[in-house]
């Protein structure tokens, strides 16, 4: 079985139940956020190891899972690190969190994904959402591209 699936399966798992806000419809997380996460990060030409990180990039944040149970099941640790990085603790700035990513380059391919995915569902949404919420979230998933697009980690550089 390999990482991918290994990934996809426990963020299956984890995610069940909840729900994923899409101007008024609640969807299944799993489809409506994961696997579209995982799938752009695969479209970008990337490992496995990265589309694993994808897949699981909420679990710890969101879930009961946590790191050690990661490495027990045999996620390598280099996509756990990625997993912790894109990890948003507590009560920690977004430029903290987002700085703290940078220094993952496997963590700046997946949030990359996740808010051009997130901007785009924004934006597809803009006339259900109140405008202030719009406009908040427009400007936080735009700061976080700016920021993450010059750093993308090639293909190579991930490369195992």
């Amino acid at each position: 079985m390999s990482v991918v699936d290994i990934a996809q399966g426990i963020a299956r798992v984890a995610h069940e139940g909840q729900v994923y806000v899409v101007g008024t419809e609640e969807l299944p997380y799993f489809e409506a956020h994961l696997e579209p996460v995982a799938n752009f990060v695969r479209n970008m030409g990337y490992d496995d190891k990265t589309i694993a990180a994808a897949y699981l990039h909420d679990a710890i944040e969101d879930t009961e899972t946590t790191s050690q149970s990661l490495l027990k099941v045999g996620i390598p640790s280099e996509v756990v690190e990625a997993i912790i990085a894109l990890t948003h603790k507590d009560k920690e700035s977004l430029p903290d969190y987002i700085a703290r990513i940078c220094l993952v380059p496997r963590a700046i391919a997946v949030k990359f994904a996740d808010s051009t995915l997130n901007l785009k569902t924004t934006i597809r949404t803009k006339d259900v959402t109140k405008v202030e919420t719009f406009e908040r979230r427009k400007l936080k998933y735009e700061g976080n591209l700016r920021i993450l697009r010059p750093l993308l980690p090639s293909v190579e550089e991930l490369s195992d």
